[in-house]
């Protein structure tokens, strides 16, 4: 009897090795996978010199102004980004530009992400940044028609 309660205990925890080696074999995407972000790229055009702002962009309006000032701004487009945890996205840009997102994971509350931004072929930035969520960042892009782009980049956690 006492040989069948060894062999029990040691079947049980044969069965209970084999499941934590499996947990800890799994791709580490698996485990990541609620792990993720929402971005939203509000795409304008900034123009030098006058003071028209597009209502559209009421939000951001003062953080427009307080960065580029003397300027007059047209929300051109909206785009949004679903990304995991290492992944990296592309919208297209007007002007024959690009705009690719990575998130590059969590830090302290806030979210990391590495942005670039090509232009015919040409990468014209290439930067990493942290956010907080649902906080906004203003970055400038490459020329288009008479002005620059601007993109207000803002995050928001699944």
């Amino acid at each position: 009897m006492m040989k069948k309660r060894s062999l029990s205990k040691f079947g049980f925890g044969l069965i209970a090795g084999i499941f934590l080696l499996q947990a800890s074999v799994c791709p580490p995407g698996m485990a990541q996978e609620r792990d993720t972000v929402k971005i939203y790229v509000m795409i304008s055009l900034a123009v030098p010199g006058g003071e028209k702002v597009d209502p559209r962009l009421g939000e951001i309006h003062q953080e427009l102004k307080n960065t580029f000032r003397e300027s007059s701004y047209e929300l051109l487009d909206e785009v949004r980004f679903d990304l995991t945890l290492q992944e990296q996205d592309g919208k297209p840009l007007p002007g024959d530009a690009h705009l690719y997102i990575q998130y590059m994971g969590m830090d302290g509350g806030k979210v990391n992400l590495n942005l670039k931004i090509t232009q015919k072929g040409s990468e014209v930035l290439n930067t990493n940044f942290s956010i907080s969520k649902g906080g906004t960042i203003i970055v400038g892009g490459p020329p288009y028609k008479d002005g620059n782009l601007v993109l207000a980049v803002k995050t928001a956690m699944n």
